[in-house]
Formats: structure tokens, sequence, C-alpha cells
């Protein structure tokens, strides 16, 4: 996977084996980085092959899943592309049955980005570094509640410095447009 081109807004694993810190979007970025990398690793028999086949349909399954605006042809494509249907294999433990229901879901409340937690994973990283450089590891949620509010006045206070600056550099420009001489006075 260290090989692949980098890709804007995809994460770029070197070691899928031994991922330190991982939320969905990261399993999602290896998903599909995964069929270009089998491609060229597995052998031409017929179980390497199924394999390759299984994935490309989890990666699809997802991607149908996941689009942002839902239509009754989205929907459709996502159901026919169910390699659950198409094998018969009955799976029904928790974290692999998701998707029987996935599409019953979006009919029944839109697109998963409406109750999904994936909009929320970008916030794990700097919980993650507040507990681990900020908190005695006891009593949590106070500290971090503590780390995450010196953080927003951090910010809060660079802003009101930020917009102060540009205030006084458009009042200077103001300032110095009107003591420009007036050359068509000067020359009458």
């Amino acid at each position: 996977m260290n090989l692949l081109p980098r890709w804007p807004n995809l994460n770029h694993l070197s070691n899928v084996l031994n991922v330190a810190f991982s939320d969905g979007r990261k399993f999602e970025d290896i998903l599909k980085g995964i069929l270009f990398v089998t491609h060229n690793v597995l052998n031409d028999n017929a179980t390497d092959f199924l394999l390759l086949k299984c994935l490309r349909s989890k990666a699809v399954l997802s991607m149908y899943i996941g689009l942002k605006v839902q239509t009754e042809d989205t929907i459709a494509a996502g159901q026919d592309e169910e390699y659950l249907k198409k094998t018969g294999m009955p799976i029904d433990y928790p974290k692999l049955h998701w998707h029987k229901h996935a599409f019953e879901d979006i009919l029944a409340k839109g697109p998963t980005r409406h109750y999904s937690t994936k909009p929320n994973e970008k916030c794990h990283g700097p919980l993650r570094e507040s507990y681990l450089w900020h908190t005695n590891k006891h009593d949590v949620g106070k500290q971090i509640l503590g780390d995450n509010h010196h953080h927003l006045m951090v910010k809060y206070v660079h802003q009101c410095i930020t917009d102060l600056d540009e205030y006084h550099q458009e009042k200077d420009i103001d300032a110095e447009d009107d003591h420009e001489p007036d050359i068509d006075k000067k020359t009458r």
C-alpha cells in the first residue's frame, strides 16, 4: 500500500497490518487501496480470484451505502451488489450483518450521513491527543473538557488579534489614500 500514489482526502498508510489508531475513514481508505495491491499479489487461481471479487463487491457496496445523495437507481444498484444475496451466505452476527438492512435504513432515514458517526470521527484525533497528553487518565471527562475550552479560547484570542491586525492594516491603507497629493490641483 505504501507504493500507491497519493490522492487528496485519502489516507496514505504505509503498513495496514499494524494501524495504531484508526477510524472508519481509514478502513474505507484501506478498502479502496487493497483492490489494487491484491491484484498484483494474488495468483491466478480460483480462490484468489474469488477473494478479489468479494473485496471488490464490498468496496462497491460501501460506496453505494456512503453516497451523500441517494436515488431509487442508486439504492437498486446497491441492493443488486449485495454479495450475500448473490451467494446466499447467512451472516447474522454483529458488525457483519449491517449491509443486510442498510438499504432499508436508507429508505427509512435517508442517506447514512444523517445518522452516521463519521462526521464526528475527525474529533477522535484531538480527543485522543488531549487524553494522552493532558490528563492523568482518571476522571478524564472534566480534564478533556478543560483542555478543549483552553484550545477554543486560544483560537478565539488568535482570531481577535488577526481581526485587529486586518482592521489596522485597512485603516493604514485608507490613511495613505487620504494623504496622496492631488496631481490635478498642483498643475493648475
